[in-house]
């Protein structure tokens, strides 16, 4: 691989950043008629559908819906996955896509699922840093010098299928009371991931000289993936690992021929790790006093001045662990929704992160995420406005409807029509499924 990829792969790892989700399964998930979507939030949910089965043929979630960044898992595939997301490190990139999936109410006690979704996460933090605006803006060294102080910027991105089999059971059924337990083993499938951390930078420049002295630690880890998408775009292979969610949830009926009048639920969601195999160009490399000649970064590309700078010159630092093990993001919920009267709902939903520290290379990125969805329904259509804050991206507030077969809903709705911050993108999903009762 030569310097150029690896700069591709540098500045891809790093400029990759999210704005959370859409309401794909915060939105929809939360509805009455949410069938197999539901599961992502609560493995319990599938023995009390409205379905007798369910089956989802398949669905697109994008957080960025722009003319040429949709499908991004599909995107990643065909090209450069590196060089694609470093083009439009400005946006907001994430997807989901969901594959046929199923729920199955065996009887009133007993249901089984299969969930089956190529998931992707990016972030980076701090969002607002001087450390990204050194490394991607077009900087002439000689104006100034620069230290980070205490600052990290840390990168972490991971992309992965997984295939969940769902049971739930009905553990309590009394005339007002239902109270049901559920668990979705999975097989994750490491897709790719690229980590990237950038501390204890200091630049000093000679004018005189021509010469700059960099100091500075750059960890960058990376899967073999993604060489082997530079190869064959169509074959690689992937490591396995498990993986579960778990739920229980309680039902309370004040009218024994309707809907619940209020349903509440605690799970924890996909708890496991996302198995790599490390590519050989991966590691931890340092610099302590390197002199290099200022005329290199008058280069236009100055991020693949950079990457070349760590490869070449910086002392890279031994690393014998040949696999990679990001954990994926765990999160713990509560939910409750209720049924204020004939068709009438609000849902309230909770993600606690369950994360280690915030600059670990080894996890996930997630954020803590707080819903409320007021929303209206019938048996043949509805439609919901989920408010949504998250600890990353701050407010949003979507729009999702069925009709049908038909799903779909879009997030950001209003900030991307009142915000002048252009950096703002429009979220959208859409899916087709089928159930009977």
């Amino acid at each position: 691989m030569n310097v150029k990829n690896l700069s591709v792969i540098f500045c891809g790892a790093l400029l990759i950043q999210q704005n959370a989700f859409a309401q794909y399964w915060h939105g929809y998930g939360s509805m009455l008629h949410a069938g197999v979507n539901s599961l992502h939030i609560q493995p319990a949910s599938s023995v009390s559908s409205i379905y007798r089965y369910d089956i989802q043929i398949g669905g697109i979630e994008s957080y960025s819906v722009t003319t040429d960044a949709f499908p991004l898992s599909m995107q990643l595939l065909k090209e450069d996955p590196a060089l694609f997301l470093a083009k439009n490190h400005n946006q907001v990139e994430g997807e989901a896509i969901a594959f046929p999936s199923f729920i199955w109410k065996i009887d009133d006690k007993n249901a089984v699922g299969l969930d089956m979704k190529l998931r992707s996460v990016f972030a980076i933090d701090p969002r607002e840093s001087s450390l990204a605006e050194l490394l991607t803006n077009y900087i002439y060294l000689g104006q100034s010098d620069f230290s980070s102080g205490d600052e990290v910027l840390t990168s972490r991105s991971a992309a992965w299928f997984e295939v969940g089999f769902n049971y739930a059971r009905n553990l309590i059924d009394k005339p007002h009371h239902r109270l049901n337990l559920g668990i979705t083993p999975k097989i994750i499938f490491g897709e790719g991931t690229a980590n990237l951390r950038v501390e204890n930078v200091n630049i000093e420049q000679n004018v005189s000289t021509g010469m700059v002295d960099i100091s500075g630690h750059v960890d960058f880890q990376y899967s073999k993936s993604i060489d082997d998408w530079k190869e064959d775009r169509f074959s690689y292979v992937s490591r396995i690992s498990p993986a579960f969610s778990a739920g229980i949830e309680y039902l309370y009926y004040s009218d024994l021929s309707g809907s619940y009048k209020l349903k509440i639920g605690v799970s924890v969601i996909d708890i496991g790790k996302m198995k790599y195999t490390r590519s050989i160009y991966a590691g931890t490399f340092e610099a302590n006093n390197l002199l290099v000649d200022s005329e290199i970064f008058n280069n236009v590309d100055v991020l693949n001045v950079w990457a070349e700078l760590v490869r070449t010159l910086f002392d890279r630092i031994p690393n014998e662990n040949e696999h990679l093990e990001i954990a994926l993001p765990t999160r713990f919920s509560l939910q409750a929704d209720y049924h204020i009267k004939s068709g009438y709902y609000i849902n309230v939903a909770t993600f606690f992160a369950l994360k280690g520290a915030e600059n670990q290379l080894e996890q996930a990125p997630d954020f803590h995420t707080f819903v409320v969805t007021p929303r209206f329904e019938r048996e043949n259509w509805g439609v919901s406005l989920p408010l949504k804050y998250d600890g990353y991206s701050g407010y949003a507030t979507g729009v999702s409807a069925f009709y049908g077969p038909v799903f779909l809903g879009v997030s950001n709705f209003f900030r991307v029509i009142f915000d002048e911050d252009n950096s703002k993108r429009l979220g959208v999903y859409i899916g087709l499924k089928f159930g009977k009762r």
